[in-house]
């Protein structure tokens, strides 16, 4: 898929559970070393080791059906202050 660009918003399908998946698992135990000796690791390389994490994952959970994304309108923190703003002055 060259050129495609998948969000991790896209992703909003992905089971909330715990989910045993080997590559995930190596991939993480690649940066072990990595996060432990942090002067003698390179940028790259955990750039690289995140970039097959986020592939990975795009790869194994695109095809699950999205949350429904909800554009525009209040966030609800501030439909909740709205509310009781109208409610203390009417």
């Amino acid at each position: 898929m060259r050129g495609r660009r998948t969000s991790l918003a896209a992703l909003g399908g992905m089971p909330r559970q715990n989910v045993a998946d080997p590559v995930i698992a190596a991939l993480g135990h690649s940066l072990l070393p990595a996060l432990s000796q942090p002067k003698r690791t390179t940028r790259l390389f955990v750039d690289h080791v995140l970039f097959a994490l986020r592939s990975h994952m795009a790869g194994r959970f695109e095809s699950l059906p999205a949350q429904t994304l909800r554009t525009g309108g209040l966030a609800p923190w501030q439909e909740r202050r709205a509310k009781a703003l109208i409610d203390a002055h009417f």
